[in-house]
């Protein structure tokens, strides 16, 4: 069984979010493999002030999943957790759920760069696989899979590194994270580049938010003054 998690604040879920998701339950389909690709919302992120409640986030969560027609579960795993709380913790209490299952992390090429800082991140590969996608604000996006071979001096090649280095090795089909973990896998996928921090500088009208958030979403901010 695969089992695949986006993890994010989620203040608010937009655009972006659900493109990545129909991407990645797409791909996921096309393996032919049993899968479950879910949302983890954060409860404290150790790099994000979240002002907005752990439920509000989640309301939101589930109209925008809703709009999509897919099946994608909302995990709650953090709710009850103390903030900050980090991704080698949660990982640890899903494989002591899952220990026969592949377990995913769906990242940005950012995150990934980033990895080596988090908390005993030397323990994610023998937790998760890594399953990365662009950043339209990040350099190492552009062309990603058919970069990552470039030469070492390239940007393309700092992920691969990086990559490396944590103790992942680099997959070249998707299929390869269908094993527990220790994978990673480049994805040349780049979602619509829109910030949850923009979304909520726009959020006091939801005529604001037409082309940022599903309309759902964007009544319930308007609705409950989410965010003013």
């Amino acid at each position: 069984m695969i089992r695949a998690y986006l993890g994010g604040s989620f203040d608010p879920p937009h655009l972006g979010h659900l493109e990545l998701l129909k991407h990645a339950h797409a791909s996921l389909s096309q393996l032919g493999l049993a899968f479950e690709l879910s949302v983890i919302p954060t409860q404290g992120s150790p790099f994000k002030n979240t002002q907005t409640s752990f439920e509000d986030r989640c309301q939101m969560l589930s109209l925008a999943i809703e709009s999509m027609s897919l099946a994608v579960p909302i995990c709650r795993i953090e709710q009850h957790l103390i903030a900050p709380v980090y991704s080698v913790d949660v990982f640890s209490q899903l494989r002591d759920r899952y220990p026969r299952d592949s377990l995913i992390l769906l990242v940005g090429s950012d995150s990934l760069s980033q990895m080596p800082t988090w908390r005993r991140s030397s323990r994610l590969p023998a937790l998760l696989n890594c399953w990365v996608f662009g950043r339209a604000e990040h350099p190492n996006q552009f062309g990603l899979a058919q970069q990552i071979n470039a030469a070492p001096n390239t940007k393309q090649s700092d992920l691969t590194i990086t990559a490396q280095k944590l103790g992942f090795a680099i997959a070249h089909e998707l299929t390869k994270l269908s094993e527990l973990s220790g994978a990673v896998f480049f994805d040349a996928f780049t979602p619509p580049a829109i910030s949850s921090t923009y979304v909520r500088s726009q959020a006091k009208s939801a005529a604001n938010t037409v082309n940022l958030v599903p309309k759902a979403v964007a009544r319930y901010i308007e609705q409950n003054s989410v965010y003013f």
